[in-house]
């Protein structure tokens, strides 16, 4: 990644093939993205991004013709057959809808968001509950202080539970019945998507970074605007209104885990670059 400098420079002094890996959207500070997009343009050779939302945002400094993207592809034979566990350990009754959020607590992550939407959708719902997995961030302790007033200015008390950090994700997401990806900034590439399509969840994802190119509208799942929860409540809300919906998205997106990214496909197009 952009992290490891020093093998461009090592491979361009001894005259060896380089493959770099992007994987980042960097839109702060500007001089700061155009400094990496000058060494990847100058001392990198072939480059792999992990979406076409990556390749575009670097396509306007580096070359065109060096940028190549290459999905990341899900094993399906990880995933355990077991049912989850997850309904019975918070002790909810089979009515209950279980909406759901993976990811590490950020401000980018959208933790605020999922909670604005939680409050608008439970003002009028009674049968749902949210549920976010996923600890801080180093240094970002302090946002547990916004989440915890976002639920008490939402109304949300009982109606939430943080699981923190969990390695047990697919036994986990296996329980929800909705998955959101409420990033409020591009995430290159968030594989959790793929994890809750590949259990047969719909998908509700901000349209930004490469959540559009998993995500279909409409067929796997529903593409959210940032700072819209009311309306994106709704979105949401057709999904807990119909069971069929659900089952039907959930089977839609499985079907395009294993047309589009798969594992074995992954590594197809991956090893081209070594040939």
């Amino acid at each position: 990644t952009l992290a490891v400098l020093v093998g461009s420079f090592a491979a361009y002094k001894k005259e060896l093939p380089h493959i770099w890996q992007l994987l980042e959207i960097i839109e702060t500070p500007k001089w700061f993205f155009r400094l990496l997009a000058l060494i990847v343009n100058r001392y990198g050779g072939e480059v792999i991004v992990a979406s076409n939302a990556v390749r575009d945002h670097w396509k306007c400094h580096v070359d065109s013709a060096k940028l190549h993207t290459v999905y990341y592809g899900i094993d399906a034979s990880k995933i355990p057959s077991e049912k989850s566990s997850l309904r019975a350990d918070l002790g909810l009754p089979a009515d209950k809808l279980i909406i759901g959020m993976v990811g590490r607590v950020h401000y980018w992550k959208g933790q605020d968001y999922f909670l604005r939407i939680a409050g608008a959708l439970a003002c009028e719902h009674n049968n749902l509950h949210f549920v976010m997995i996923g600890d801080a961030f180093p240094g970002y302790e302090y946002l547990y202080d916004e989440i915890s007033k976002i639920i008490q200015e939402e109304h949300l008390k009982n109606k939430v539970t943080d699981l923190g950090y969990r390695t047990d994700i697919y036994n986990l997401i296996k329980g929800f019945d909705i998955f959101v990806q409420p990033s409020i900034l591009p995430d290159p590439f968030p594989t959790v998507i793929l994890e809750a399509m590949a259990v047969g969840l719909p998908v509700v994802a901000t349209s930004l970074g490469g959540a559009k190119e998993m995500v279909t509208n409409s067929e796997t799942g529903y593409l959210i605007d940032v700072g819209q929860a009311k309306e994106s409540a709704k979105s949401i809300l057709k999904l807990v209104l119909s069971q069929e919906d659900r089952v039907k998205f959930g089977l839609r997106g499985k079907e395009r885990i294993n047309k589009k990214f798969t594992l074995n496909r992954y590594k197809s197009d991956y090893s081209k670059f070594f040939n």
